[in-house]
């Protein structure tokens, strides 16, 4: 089963509390030296997290080599975490044999001349060609928030040209306010309607 969790907001909670709700140590190394905004939601995505498994520790989380994030010692769940301006999410998957991918971006930050240069650079042909019929911010975020979420998915992050097949994927798209949230997980596996919203945070 998976479950998406989102804290769309205005202000973000102060760092201090973030820190103490998560236990300094931890929240020290789930923030990886992050600062600001950043560092902000990093906690409120694992404070997501921890609403949505209030039976794990946080303590579990490690690293793959090429630095995906998983539960260790919890085989059955799987996690991803993302987070824009006005919007931090957390995808949590239940099962036998879990993976999700989950990526958000807000319209509003791209201009014509930087979507081009990640279409050149990152879309393969067939994502130039859907681009190219429609070129619009929508649709420029709908692919990239779907490769995005394709390599938190497989954790082996982006590579020109050589994406993984999304045709094995499902892949489900939500519109919150401005914001693009896109989820992917394995092919036959229900993504929800859509997300749920979090419990206060602090």
């Amino acid at each position: 089963m998976i479950r998406i969790r989102v804290f769309p907001y205005q202000a973000l909670p102060d760092p201090e509390a973030l820190f103490t709700y998560l236990e300094e140590p931890v929240a020290d190394r789930l923030a990886q030296g992050r600062r600001g905004r950043a560092l902000q939601e990093t906690l409120v995505g694992f404070s997501l997290l921890s609403q949505m498994l209030p039976e794990i520790p946080l303590t579990a989380i490690q690293k793959s080599e090429k630095g995906r994030p998983f539960l260790a010692g919890y085989p059955n769940l799987d996690f991803s975490i993302t987070h824009c301006k006005g919007l931090v999410a957390c995808a949590l998957d239940q099962s036998d044999s879990p993976r999700v991918g989950l990526d958000a971006e807000c319209l509003g930050t791209q201009t014509e001349r930087s979507m081009e240069l990640i279409v050149r650079r990152w879309f393969t042909p067939v994502e130039q060609k859907i681009f190219e019929a429609s070129p619009t911010e929508e649709t420029f975020l709908s692919l990239w928030t779907a490769k995005e979420a394709a390599a938190k998915y497989t954790g082996n992050g982006l590579t020109r040209f050589s994406e993984p097949d999304q045709a094995q994927m499902e892949i489900r798209h939500y519109r919150i306010g401005d914001i693009v949230l896109c989820a992917v997980c394995k092919k036959g596996i229900a993504l929800p309607e859509k997300p749920e919203l979090a419990d206060p945070i602090l």
